[in-house]
């Protein structure tokens, strides 16, 4: 697709990116909790739902690396930004 041309890769840093901001809302959203299974355990699903939900459709592939990146975007909030957050009394 276009705009990929100069960097091939770049649907994987937008699902990144995607999941880390729905964990930073997921966490956000209910912020007397900690960021435990009972936030990031649905956003894993709803990233394996859109996988399973894309395999199905015709003119869309499922990926692997799709979801790796997805499950990438939670991990990244999870413990090297949402413990900062704490630390620094900004969350």
């Amino acid at each position: 697709p276009s705009g990929q041309a100069g960097f091939p890769h770049v649907d994987k840093v937008m699902h990144l990116g995607a999941f880390f901001v729905l964990a930073f809302l997921a966490d956000a959203a209910w912020p007397q909790s900690r960021f435990t299974a009972a936030k990031y355990l649905p956003l894993f699903g709803y990233a394996l739902f859109i996988e399973l939900v894309q395999h199905m459709l015709p003119y869309r592939d499922a990926s692997a690396l799709d979801l790796a990146a997805d499950i990438a975007g939670i991990a990244l909030y999870a413990y090297p930004v949402h413990p900062a957050l704490i630390h620094y009394k900004i969350r």
